[in-house]
């Protein structure tokens, strides 16, 4: 008999959260258009609204909104070709939203550096950096393509485009809908030709081997300019990376030129398909043994060391009322990454998850949640930890220190975590060394924000803190 999983809420990307504001987070995309031989790119900002402050109207106290400063230079390394400095403030709501921005610019053809700084102009610390090399090219009447924009609505039209954040498709868009523009396809000497659309396994890499999962063929008529986009299908697509790629090919399947984009595909309720295929290989099995009430407890003690792919299902299955897919996730997980040993190296990993939960308890959640649990879990026991209580102006703060992390073959990584409420256990992670993780070079500044008379700097220009005899953050950050 199949199963049916039924799942109540959409669940974010990240498998564990704080009602923290985190640094400011911004989708930055940029597309190269032509039009009668003028040339121009469009910048668009998308903006997690959880990542920036939003605080209420001087008129009406139940509505809020958010202010952020966006500097955008564009410039060849001799000369600044074109720049922008404007203040964006976000709609007025009651919660805080995504919000976003649009702007096109004129260039010549040439190499150009595009550097975007943005800041919350609540919080000078919470700031969002950006760089891009842009090549605009002079075409001299060959047959070309925009840059390809990936949309995120279904209903957008090729006047209306709805650009898709981080080029990230949910497990609520099964529709992959482009638009880009086609140049100079009246050099063609046939009287028709064709645009090729294909999805591809992984990220794209020049001259790479490349699996084709997906295709579609569009006729067009040689002119000037053609918009064009297409909607295809990506329903049965699996969690993962991919690359979609637009080729132009004349009547003789002659190659013109081509185009493509990366994006990154979550299918979580395909990933939940295949769980399905497990559950006769449960019978007997000691994952069937478990405790009906225990489950959710391991699974949520799991999302620090699975993959980030697997994050969505596990959150998903965790908030379904079935036990069965709660189980095959666990016996699928230990037996690809264990096989022989699986079930002891489960047992010892949930001991250490257990200490880890009382440890780092702090009353909301379980301590493998907290910022210095979920660190634990994915990296291990730090080599040395320095707990710092008693400095005059900044709060508690504790730092780690790892002789060498496998999980991102790197040397002399560092964590500092502070506590700016100053109870409950309560430490968030500030600044880190380790790839992937929080990396905020004013990290100093929020740690000493009870002294800006002492910041060096203002603003995103700031560097950090005047030293003195009593802070010893960054000596003791520096000294390992």
């Amino acid at each position: 008999m199949k199963k049916i999983f039924t799942f109540i809420l959409p669940i974010l990307i990240f498998g564990f959260t704080n009602a923290r504001l985190v640094a400011m987070d911004v989708s930055v995309n940029t597309y190269r258009y032509q039009d009668n031989g003028t040339h121009f790119v469009d910048v668009y900002l998308y903006f997690l609204g959880n990542t920036v402050n939003f605080l209420p109207d001087s008129i009406d106290q139940n509505l809020k909104s958010a202010n952020v400063m966006i500097t955008t230079l564009i410039n060849d390394d001799s000369k600044v070709a074109n720049y922008a400095k404007y203040i964006l403030t976000s709609n007025k709501v009651k919660l805080p939203i995504d919000f976003y921005d649009v702007k096109r610019y004129k260039l010549l053809p040439g190499n150009y550096n595009l550097e975007i700084t943005i800041y919350d102009l609540e919080d000078s610390t919470n700031y969002f950096s950006y760089q891009e090399k842009l090549e605009i090219i002079e075409q001299n009447q060959k047959v070309s393509t925009s840059d390809i924009q990936l949309l995120s609505e279904k209903k957008a039209t090729l006047d209306i485009k709805n650009d898709l954040p981080f080029n990230y498709y949910g497990d609520d868009q099964n529709l992959l809908n482009s638009y880009f523009e086609i140049y100079n396809s009246t050099v063609i000497t046939t009287d028709i030709y064709f645009a090729k659309y294909a999805i591809f396994k992984d990220y794209y890499l020049r001259d790479s081997v490349q699996e084709e999962v997906l295709k579609k063929y569009e006729r067009f008529t040689p002119s000037p300019n053609q918009k064009a986009g297409v909607i295809l299908d990506i329903n049965r697509l699996p969690t993962g990376n991919y690359h979609f790629m637009v080729e132009i090919y004349d009547k003789n399947k002659v190659l013109q030129c081509f185009s493509t984009v990366n994006f990154y595909r979550s299918n979580t309720r395909l990933e939940l398909e295949k769980l399905e295929k497990n559950f006769t290989e449960l019978k007997d099995n000691y994952f069937w043994q478990i405790p009906a009430d225990s489950l959710n407890y391991m699974l949520k003690a799991h999302i620090p060391i699975i993959n980030n792919n697997s994050i969505n299902a596990v959150n998903m299955i965790i908030k379904d009322s079935l036990e069965l897919p709660k189980r095959a996730f666990l016996f699928q997980y230990w037996n690809e990454v264990r096989k022989k040993q699986a079930v002891h190296q489960f047992k010892e990993y949930m001991k250490v998850a257990e200490a880890v939960d009382k440890e780092f308890y702090e009353t909301v959640g379980y301590g493998f949640q907290s910022d210095r649990g979920y660190i634990f879990l994915k990296y291990g026991k730090p080599n040395k930890t320095i707990l710092i209580e008693d400095d005059p102006i900044a709060p508690p703060y504790e730092i780690w220190f790892y002789s060498y992390l496998p999980f991102t073959k790197q040397t002399d990584v560092r964590f500092i975590f502070y506590s700016p409420s100053k109870v409950n256990n309560k430490f968030e992670l500030l600044h880190s060394t380790c790839r992937g993780e929080i990396n905020n070079p004013q990290w100093e500044l929020k740690l000493y924000s009870n002294a800006p008379e002492d910041h060096i700097g203002v603003g995103v220009d700031a560097t950090g803190v005047k030293d003195n005899f009593n802070r010893m953050a960054k000596r003791i950050f520096d000294q390992f």
